[in-house]
């Protein structure tokens, strides 16, 4: 009669305490996240409306020389990116920064996406997020 009880109890402290482990992780990745300051997903013909401001956008590299680098945004105009390591040409970056004029951006986080990236997709992403959908996005 006292096993079947104790086992029980023994479930429910671990039930309770994966609840209470499982809270610990969520509030700790939530607590890092900081979403203050959104960066916007942007294209070149959206770029100028955020200068000052935090962007992100995907570019193709078609020249890199000592930090800044020359790109193909998504829509097909050339982008000055400052900050960006040595890529690979050619290879799509995603390049985290603040936009400092219509065709320039001062990077601070990048991701090389490799050589293949579905570019009309991500702009179609960028007109819905800074159109129909912007509330869901900033």
């Amino acid at each position: 009669m006292l096993q079947p009880l104790l086992r029980k109890q023994k479930v429910e402290f671990f039930k309770l305490y994966i609840y209470s482990f499982t809270w610990l992780i969520f509030s700790f990745l939530f607590q890092a996240m900081d979403t203050s300051n959104p960066a916007a997903f942007v294209n070149a013909q959206l770029l100028p409306n955020f200068i000052g401001k935090k962007v992100r956008a995907v570019v193709q590299v078609n020249q890199c020389d000592g930090g800044v680098a020359i790109a193909k945004s998504i829509d097909d105009h050339q982008l000055t990116i400052k900050g960006l390591p040595q890529v690979p040409l050619m290879n799509y970056v995603e390049v985290i920064g603040i936009a400092e004029s219509n065709n320039s951006i001062d990077a601070e986080i990048w991701t090389d996406f490799g050589n293949t990236f579905d570019a009309n997709s991500y702009n179609q992403l960028c007109q819905l997020a800074n159109g129909e959908f912007k509330s869901l996005f900033l």
